[in-house]
């Protein structure tokens, strides 16, 4: 079974507790002995009082928090795994890197190179292919040893 997330139960909370008032308007105001009065209904004729955040601009507010969430939680799903990608393609250029340089060590070294013909029998490098095979080597390390 997988966890409940603390958001989903903050929003649904906030939600069911926003159904039963969904048509009421709220009210503040200090009454005669200076106490602050929050109702639903108005207040006496004549006191200053401020008409709270109705509740239908509150699910409004919430509904875009919750749109602005989803979107941000979307961005940062895409930066990870463009970064994930981009891990996986570093490591295949470093792994690139360090075949072509150990190749390149091995064709520079003078020691003797063969490849195999079509028989299957090693058959020694020679010089012009041998520096074939450095410049392109070379060519390698240059582009993916950055």
């Amino acid at each position: 079974m997988k966890p409940v997330k603390p958001l989903f139960c903050i929003l649904l909370a906030l939600t069911v507790a926003g159904i039963d008032t969904a048509l009421a308007q709220t009210y503040q105001w200090k009454d005669s002995s200076g106490r602050t009065v929050i109702s639903d209904a108005p207040p006496p004729k004549g006191t200053s009082s401020r008409n709270l955040a109705a509740p239908s601009a509150a699910s409004g507010e919430l509904a875009e928090r919750e749109l602005e969430f989803r979107k941000r939680r979307k961005e940062a799903q895409e930066r990870a795994e463009k970064a994930d990608k981009e891990a996986v393609q570093l490591a295949q250029r470093r792994d690139v890197c360090e075949r072509a340089r150990n190749a390149l060590a091995a064709f520079e070294s003078g020691q003797p190179i063969s490849e195999l013909d079509a028989r299957g029998q090693a058959v020694a490098l020679g010089d012009a292919a041998r520096q074939q095979e450095v410049e392109r080597l070379r060519g390698i390390v240059a582009d993916s040893c950055k």
